[in-house]
């Protein structure tokens, strides 16, 4: 089943550890921090579209009508967002 969040952060940011993020329920909205310093929040999981291959990623804003294309290999950590409950209910 889903991990805690500490053990998802400790391994390596991968489309495995995204997706446990992705497909909590009940869902818990989480950060998205990438390598060169810029944070994308995930608010709902609608807001967020995975590939088929698990190499790029897109994320969206509640509000904005564009999209950001991510590569997932630059995002460097994953964060439940302040107040939010812990990813497996720990």
């Amino acid at each position: 089943m889903l991990s805690t969040l500490a053990a998802v952060i400790d391994m390596k940011v991968t489309i495995e550890a995204i997706k446990k993020f992705y497909d909590a329920k009940p869902f818990v909205p989480f950060e998205m921090h990438l390598a060169d310093g810029r944070v994308f929040p995930v608010e709902h999981r609608e807001f967020l579209a995975l590939t088929s291959t698990g190499r790029t990623l897109a994320v969206t804003q509640p509000g904005e009508d564009g999209f950001d294309i991510l590569d997932v290999r630059l995002v460097a950590s994953l964060h439940v967002k302040s107040g939010s409950a812990m990813i497996g209910g720990e």
